[in-house]
């Protein structure tokens, strides 16, 4: 069992009733949406009584969950500049170009329950869309100044801009005044994170199981660790996978004694994160390279990942659109691509070594199915020989092998309740093909025909083992633990309610019917 099971396995809810985990990953997108919504959030337009100005747009709002130490009700957030001018009125005044400029600065999270009837519960409960007698309640952004003023230097970029003390001092000045006074944060609704729900008649929410909806709750930061990892991670992206925890109880039930949810394990977790298991099998590299030897050219290709497991985000797959993601390209030449020539004198080497991954991971809208494809594709051409007129010769030679695959997998509901992943390991799915041998010596030195086919057969069949040893069966296994206990998180009551019809959307979310039974 990986690690990255264990940990989940290993997750408990510590006397909590039921646990809503949201990512960092899925703030940001969410607050990323919003700027893209209310472009008025994102627009600085501010200036001071002594004619100290900022007038600039924000091209990403976006946060870092605090998760290390005892503080877990906090935050850092990153104000990344697209563009802006920022004006000291100093004796001699100074301007500064802001774009590309990252201010980040630690931020309060705190809720507050909703006026009934207000414009905002409304719009809420009508986005629930939930009979029954309930509260709602924000949890938002609390922007203090002294939070704004003392920014996190250590995490700020000026892009190069020589700030002294006094001028840091100013521009933290002016981003409070924005952010508390004037801008359009002091409407709570453009800083909230989330809406909750409260009720003290659960069964005016669910008749059927009045101890499901949450009677009370409270929130906290949560941290994730990768497999291999012993600390936690802040920041962006690396701390992407660390979460919100929405901690609730049910059935007038009180909290356990405990401040907060200490880690026994990960909340998050995704499907890609195991998939990048393929992008490791997969991956084609040059281990050694070299023309030192004019007479016989030296290469060495590697199957596999070669030193990246320690730096997860070599293999992330990135998103092209809702419905397709790639891994793989562009070629990273440092290690998949050589050229090089040595001229000696009358003998002469030259060598090209070429390799290209190309996976993707696909769906469609009303599908259950996500197709895999991939190649992995190495090009050697390589010449040496002697140019003396005495004992001339020449060798020359080209090799081409390819792995192409090209498998699903399909998420089906079972009626015990939960989802079930099946991945096609059918061996035709996998296929290893090679160009014929291209092969020409004239003079009967440098490397021999059978030394050449003996190298290429040795690459397909190194291809030809990459995914039976990088045990695609066990990745649907991990899969299938992955949803057995995602549902336990994110839709509790696992036993009790059926799913039925998994289907991704138009955006690419995989949308699930659930039943109570």
């Amino acid at each position: 069992m990986s690690n990255e099971s264990e940990k989940r396995l290993q997750t408990t809810l510590g006397g909590v009733s039921e646990i809503t985990a949201l990512t960092q990953r899925a703030i940001n997108a969410a607050m990323i949406k919003m700027a893209t919504d209310r472009p008025e959030v994102t627009h600085v337009d501010c200036k001071t009584k002594r004619g100290d100005s900022l007038i600039g747009t924000i091209a990403e709002p976006l946060v870092s969950l605090k998760v290390i130490g005892s503080n877990r009700a906090g935050l850092e957030y990153t104000a990344r500049f697209g563009s802006g001018t920022l004006h000291f009125n100093y004796d001699s005044p100074l301007d500064f170009d802001i774009k590309d400029w990252v201010i980040a600065f630690d931020v309060p999270l705190d809720k507050i329950d909703l006026e009934p009837d207000s414009d905002e519960y409304l719009a809420v409960r009508a986005a629930i869309n939930q009979p029954g007698d309930f509260s709602l309640q924000s949890l938002f952004l609390a922007f203090n100044s002294g939070g704004i003023i003392n920014f996190n230097e250590d995490h700020c970029d000026f892009n190069g801009a020589d700030l002294d003390d006094d001028d840091k001092n100013t521009l933290g000045g002016i981003l409070a005044k924005w952010y508390i006074d004037e801008g359009p944060m002091t409407e709570r609704r453009n800083r909230t994170i989330g809406y909750s729900m409260l009720t003290s008649k659960p069964s005016s929410v669910n008749q059927q199981a009045p101890t499901f909806p949450p009677t009370s709750l409270k929130f906290q930061t949560y941290e994730y660790k990768g497999p291999g990892q012993t600390e936690a991670t802040e920041g962006i992206p690396a701390g992407d996978n660390n979460v919100l925890l929405y901690l609730q109880m049910t059935d007038g039930e009180p909290f356990p004694p405990a401040d907060i949810l200490l880690y026994s394990g990960n909340f998050a977790s995704s499907a890609t994160e195991l998939l990048h298991t393929l992008n490791h099998a997969t991956y084609v590299w040059i281990k050694h390279a070299d023309i030192d030897n004019t007479q016989s050219p030296n290469w060495e290709i590697g199957v596999g990942d070669s030193s990246h497991s320690a730096s997860p985000d070599f293999f992330h797959w990135i998103k092209q659109d809702n419905m397709l993601w790639t891994w793989g390209n562009p070629r990273n030449d440092d290690e998949q691509y050589y050229k090089h020539e040595n001229d000696a004198g009358w003998a002469y080497g030259r060598l090209t070594v070429d390799c290209n991954v190309t996976n993707s991971m696909s769906t469609s809208s009303g599908s259950n199915v996500i197709r895999v494809t991939g190649t992995s594709d190495v090009k050697v051409d390589s010449s040496c020989g002697k140019s003396s007129p005495y004992a001339p010769w020449a060798t020359d030679y080209g090799v081409h092998v390819w792995l192409s695959w090209d498998t699903t997998i399909t998420i089906n509901a079972v009626d015990a309740g939960g989802l079930k992943l099946v991945i096609d390991l059918d061996e035709d799915n996998f296929r290893v093909g090679n160009d014929p041998l291209y092969y020409n010596s004239d003079g009967g030195f440098g490397p021999t025909k059978s030394d050449i086919e003996k190298k290429q057969n040795g690459l397909a069949d190194n291809l030809k083992s990459a995914l039976q040893n990088s045990a695609l069966q066990s990745v649907a296994d991990e899969l299938q633990k992955n949803l057995d206990n995602a549902a336990r998180f994110v839709v509790p009551g696992l036993g009790v309610f059926k799913y039925k019809d998994p289907m991704f959307n138009d955006n690419g979310d995989l949308f699930i019917s659930v039943e109570y039974q």
